[in-house]
């Protein structure tokens, strides 16, 4: 049974339905996923979870809709060796998993992404996810993914900044696909910015 929950975010489809995600605590599967639809009266429309292919703590609270109505989320979830992937999942409106796709830097590292607005559309629903990712030097770097609509990787780009470790938080996409990503880095003083 459940002993913690969490709604970390909410959205409303084109229907005025309610989509929340966030996490779930049991002392049998640790942190999952936790999603669920209510219709405009507050009634459940369905719940879904999601554990990932290491059944460790997985981390969820950016939330994005589509045109038609598809939901999209992404987080952090353990990998089969045990460092965290970049997850970003797709859920069709009736709540079936659609794809789910694990960004796994090029150091081999932990990857997250941890906050509300860290995924965003373009006018033809492709999928833009942001957050830091280990460089094969240990330092975290923005991190910044492309997915079409069927989940295929289209570009990856990693930015750091003038000393020490980056992080991406937040996203916003124009209808044209221009990725603006805001965050944090550490300036030649030590200091973040």
């Amino acid at each position: 049974t459940a002993e913690e929950e969490v709604d970390f975010n909410v959205k409303i489809d084109s229907a005025g339905n309610a989509v929340t995600v966030g996490w779930v605590y049991s002392q049998s599967t640790g942190y999952d996923m936790l999603m669920r639809k209510y219709d405009r009266t507050g009634r459940l429309l369905w719940t879904a979870t999601y554990d990932g292919p290491a059944h460790g703590d997985e981390f969820f609270g950016s939330l994005a809709i589509d045109a038609n109505d598809n939901i999209i989320t992404c987080g952090t979830s353990p990998g089969v060796g045990g460092d965290a992937d970049i997850t970003t999942l797709k859920y069709t409106p009736n709540g079936q998993l659609a794809w789910t796709r694990r960004y796994y830097g090029p150091a081999g590292g932990s990857d997250h992404t941890f906050g509300i607005e860290a995924v965003g559309l373009d006018s033809a629903g492709r999928i833009y996810v942001c957050g830091y990712s280990i460089a094969a030097d240990s330092v975290f770097e923005f991190v910044t993914i492309k997915y079409s609509t069927a989940g295929s990787p289209l570009w990856v780009r990693r930015y750091r900044g003038p000393q020490d470790n980056s992080y991406a938080w937040v996203i916003a996409v124009s209808p044209s696909g221009n990725a603006y990503v805001g965050g944090d880095v550490s300036n030649l003083n030590g200091d973040r910015d």
